[in-house]
């Protein structure tokens, strides 16, 4: 609002979040946590960390409507995952049915497991909720890379291996300064002191290494060999699309 140049320090007002046919699901407000900083000087001077316009809300949206669950099932119970995964839905079935002592779960897909109420449970749903909620399962865990290129934050999950491949990375970097002159005129000549800017321009491009990763190298290889790229965060972000882009990650390249 008004002259307002960056989202830093600033909060969402009371809006409105709905689907593609205008329905109201929810609405959001709150500060917003842009994870950088801008700061421009008088002189021309700016220091800029990361990205100040764009951020998020975190826990903002509060939703409108209310629950479509007015009763409990009386035979049949679905069990939805937050994040579908078929190994997670099979062991899921499994570690009920171990509960149970009999095979009254089943998994559908990634996302659904089917359960059975047994009879003695048909009058105490609730009851058997409770059971099957303190079910303890380890879930399967993907391989997954997470790149915010707002912060420059990259999070490699343990899973991810990257296949033989070469890397060679180098870092161009552009700095510009500005020094500002006061003009004095002459005496007696009528003129006006001015403000005569003097900017100077500094390009550094350090050469880059090339390393090699082996064959199914882990986290450790992976990030043993970045360090020693001397990259930094915000770079591993485009070296990290571009193993992607050349198939040697294996794993799921999650851009937030």
């Amino acid at each position: 609002m008004g002259d307002a140049k960056s989202l830093e320090g600033g909060t969402l007002v009371l809006s409105p979040l709905v689907d593609d046919r205008g329905k109201l699901f929810a609405q959001a407000q709150g500060p917003v946590s842009v994870g950088g900083y801008n700061i421009e000087s008088i002189g021309g001077d700016r220091i800029r960390k990361n990205f100040t316009l764009v951020g998020r809300i975190p826990n903002g949206a509060a939703l409108v409507r209310d629950s479509e669950i007015t009763s409990l099932p009386d035979s049949v119970l679905f069990l939805t995952l937050k994040s579908p995964d078929f190994t997670t839905a099979v062991k899921l079935a499994i570690a009920i049915n171990t509960t149970l002592n009999s095979k009254q779960a089943s998994a559908l897909n990634a996302v659904q497991i089917r359960v059975d109420i047994p009879a003695q449970y048909q009058a105490k749903v609730a009851e058997f909720i409770s059971l099957i909620e303190n079910t303890e399962v380890e879930p399967d865990v993907p391989a997954r890379v997470v790149v915010n290129e707002r912060t420059g934050t990259v999070i490699v999950g343990e899973n991810v291996t990257i296949s033989p491949v070469a890397i060679a990375h180098g870092n161009l970097r552009i700095e510009v300064k500005n020094f500002p002159i006061v003009s004095q005129p002459a005496p007696f000549s009528q003129g006006q002191t001015t403000v005569v800017p003097n900017t100077q321009t500094t390009v550094t491009d350090t050469s880059g290494r090339m390393l090699a990763f082996d064959a199914s190298a882990n986290i450790k290889d992976v990030a043993r060999v970045l360090n020693a790229l001397g990259v930094t965060p915000r770079d591993l972000v485009a070296i990290f699309q571009a193993l992607k882009r050349a198939g040697a990650l294996k794993a799921e390249l999650v851009i937030m």
